[in-house]
């Protein structure tokens, strides 16, 4: 049974569940970063070198989303919902390309796309539950100052 919250309290405290989970959105990116750039089967690109920089600013995103949700920013609960589904959608791009060239294959891709999947689903979650604790904030202060 889930613990009722209390939104006077909510006040003083942090949104620490949705924040660990864009941290462990985080960890799956690096895993997924260390599962495709340290296999010897494929061959760098420039699609390469795009996913590079798209997984470091991805990284930086969520943990800078991580730090707003903490203090209940509804606009950064939209934003990680947003970044869960790009997240997700990213297991199209590069791990079925390089799958289709067979440069990634078997294991490994699997693992690719479990991690982008995993990351955007724990993205997702912390958007729900950031969203659903900040309007609850919301309406509490409504109400007090009313």
């Amino acid at each position: 049974m889930m613990k009722k919250r209390n939104p006077a309290r909510m006040r003083y405290t942090a949104d620490s569940r949705s924040a660990w989970l864009c941290y462990f959105s985080i960890l799956c990116c690096i895993a997924y970063f260390i599962a495709v750039y340290s296999s010897n089967t494929i061959a760098p690109d420039v699609r390469m070198g795009v996913d590079v920089v798209a997984n470091i600013v991805f990284m930086l995103a969520i943990f800078w989303a991580s730090e707003m949700v903490k203090v209940y920013n509804r606009k950064w609960s939209v934003a990680l919902a947003g970044f869960g589904l790009v997240q997700i959608g990213r297991v199209f791009w590069l791990p079925v390309h390089y799958n289709e060239l067979e440069q990634l294959v078997d294991g490994s891709y699997v693992f690719v796309c479990a991690t982008l999947a995993a990351s955007g689903v724990f993205l997702l979650l912390a958007a729900a539950l950031s969203f659903s604790n900040s309007t609850l904030l919301k309406k509490y202060l409504d109400s007090q100052s009313m």
